[in-house]
Formats: C-alpha cells, sequence, structure tokens
C-alpha cells in the first residue's frame, strides 16, 4: 500500500506540538499545582442523559496517563492508551527515520483509524451497558 509522505509530515508535526502542549501542562501543574483539568466543563451529553457519550472518560484517562497510572487509564477510555501507544512508536519510527536520512519507519494508515473507532463504540457500549443493566459507574 503507498503511503502518503505528506499526511506523515502533517502528524509528525501535530506529534510534535502535542509533546510540546503536554510538557507545557505538566509543569504549569508541576509549579503552581493548580490541576487545569479540574476547570474543564462536565460532559453536557452525560448530565442531559445520565448516559456515557463515547469520549466521556478521555479526559480524566489523559490525565491518569500523564500520571503514569496506565491501568486507571485504560480503565478510564481505552483509546487513550490506543492513541499514546500508536503515537509513540510513530514519533520515534519517524525521528529516528529523519535522523537516519531514510525513509523508514511507521506511516498513516486508515485502519488505525478504524480500529480507534471501534475502542470507542465499543467502549461506550460497554459503559453504558454496565451502567443501565447493572447499576455500574466507571470510577475516575
Amino acid at each position: 500500500m503507498k503511503t502518503n509522505p505528506e499526511i506523515d509530515r502533517g502528524f509528525y508535526i501535530a506529534g510534535w506540538l502535542l509533546i510540546i502542549a503536554a510538557v507545557i501542562y505538566a509543569l504549569i501543574e508541576k509549579i503552581t499545582g493548580v490541576r487545569l483539568m479540574a476547570y474543564y466543563p462536565p460532559c453536557a451529553f452525560h448530565m442531559l442523559t445520565g448516559l456515557y457519550c463515547p469520549g466521556c472518560g478521555g479526559t480524566r484517562a489523559v490525565r491518569a496517563l500523564m500520571h503514569g497510572r496506565l491501568l486507571l487509564s485504560l480503565r478510564l477510555h481505552p483509546f487513550v492508551c490506543y492513541t499514546f501507544f500508536l503515537g509513540t512508536i510513530f514519533m520515534v519510527s519517524q525521528t529516528n527515520g529523519k535522523i537516519s536520512h531514510r525513509k523508514t519507519g511507521m506511516h498513516f494508515r486508515m485502519i488505525y483509524l478504524w480500529i480507534g473507532l471501534v475502542i470507542i463504540l465499543v467502549n461506550c457500549i460497554v459503559q453504558n451497558t454496565l451502567l443501565i443493566r447493572y447499576g455500574i459507574r466507571i470510577p475516575g
């Protein structure tokens, strides 16, 4: 399958911007002690329906991952861990390819998006089934 270098380049730049933003966030939280995620608005879908939306738990999962709590992050929203590991492999392999001046490394494939979509949908169905059928809430 042919790859598109422009898409890889866009994801690579976005990856570095995300890394920089995460480092800045972590520094602000570490220096000031202020938890910026505490000021995020609650999920409007969850507030209105009482059900989990496909993204519910994502912010808490990111926070858990940033604090090294991989299993909690995976439980809150597995898409966050999937994206983290896929992104890490992509960034390391792309950086290695750029340093070695080779066109090697991981490349964007549509299947990665489809797998991510399946993870999001299955997570939403499982969380809402646990909530509706058994009254089990996913704690954070």
